[in-house]
């Protein structure tokens, strides 16, 4: 990938980059709202605190088993590796350029990065913390799911309209899958296998089933206008999909591939989480720099976080209870300690 033009597929990413972008959301009476300072890390983090990390981080990952949180920082190329009880940057590792996802097999220690603009994936070793091997994918890696059980990595190549599949055995490339649509977000099923990609260019703004043993698609869902990040429930037989542009939040019954419901959420929302304990849905809306917490119950957002300038990835960590928010305008992730509690419901945490 050359160049990354601000179209109107990407101007959701060009306009995180620039300056002066505010680092938090307008109070009820308008004045600016208050978040703690970031630090560098030491000490366990506080609720709701800030970690200073490298330049634009786009993406974050957890992995429990290691105890480590990885981020991947878009603008300086990098990889800032945290550990998990002190929030202190352990590494800081060199990947492609324009780091845009990130992924972990816990089972294998594998940490896969997709790298937007030389068009690869770094796989990255979570003992040793070293580079391990570089696979070239196709034109605009955007984001990657990992099916540990199955040891596939699945890559979602925007430029080529297809999915790469990575065999985490020895780091082949053993199928591409025909997506149409300009694919950008992608997660899988755990117990079925299937994975899940969102289509954002206008044409098609929808979500595609696919069945990665055969290559064959299942199914298409027409979702709401650029739909960037998708998430699945398998336990709830859900997916939610972020739509950047249409500050909305689709909810797909995943039995029937029907919508259910249409969620409004704040605006610009780049990324969704769950938490499949709770059944709690986070999305991070990059334009208000804030993130909507939504019972799956009821289907509203019951809360609103604030996070840093711009956030841009979500990741939760089951074993603590945390969530982790990288913030592609402010150079950090915010930490945020059970937001799956519905005991503060009914405010706004900012």
């Amino acid at each position: 990938m050359a160049v990354v033009a601000c179209t109107v597929l990407v101007s959701l990413a060009c306009g995180h980059a620039q300056s002066g972008a505010p680092s938090g959301s307008p109070a009820a009476d308008g004045s600016p709202a208050q978040t703690p300072e970031a630090s560098p890390g030491g000490g366990r983090p506080s609720n709701g605190s800030k970690i200073l990390v490298g330049s634009k981080p786009w993406a974050v990952a957890v992995d429990s088993a290691a105890n480590r949180i990885y981020v991947a920082n878009e603008g300086d190329n990098t990889l800032s590796v945290l550990d998990g009880d002190s929030g202190e940057i352990v590494r800081t590792i060199d990947v492609g350029k324009g780091p845009s996802a990130v992924a972990v097999n816990p089972v294998t220690g594998r940490v896969y990065v997709t790298n937007l603009l030389s068009d690869s994936v770094s796989v990255i070793s979570s003992d040793t913390l070293s580079l391990l091997a570089t696979v070239p994918v196709g034109d605009s890696p955007w984001d990657v799911a990992v099916d540990s059980a199955l040891n596939r990595i699945y890559v979602t190549v925007s430029d080529e309209d297809r999915v790469s599949v990575i065999n985490g055995e020895d780091n082949s490339i053993v199928a591409t899958i025909p997506v149409d649509g300009t694919p950008k977000g992608v997660d899988v099923n755990p117990d079925s296998h299937l994975i899940y990609v969102t289509s954002a260019d206008k044409r098609a703004d929808s979500v595609t089933v696919v069945d990665p043993s055969s290559g064959k698609i299942q199914g298409t869902v027409r979702v709401g206008e650029a739909p960037w990040s998708v998430a699945v429930d398998p336990g709830r037989n859900r997916v939610y999909v972020a739509n950047s542009e249409a500050a909305t939040l689709t909810v797909i019954d995943e039995a029937v591939r029907t919508v259910v419901s249409t969620v409004a959420v704040g605006t610009g929302p780049v990324s969704v989480a769950v938490d499949l304990a709770s059944g709690r849905i986070f999305v991070a809306n990059s334009f208000d720099d804030t993130v909507s917490v939504i019972d799956p119950e009821t289907l509203e957002v019951v809360r609103t976080l604030c996070s840093g300038g711009r956030p841009w990835d979500i990741s939760l960590d089951t074993e603590t209870a945390r969530m982790y928010v990288a913030n592609a305008g402010s150079d950090s992730v915010s930490v945020f300690d059970n937001p799956g509690a519905a005991g503060d419901d009914g405010g706004s945490g900012c």
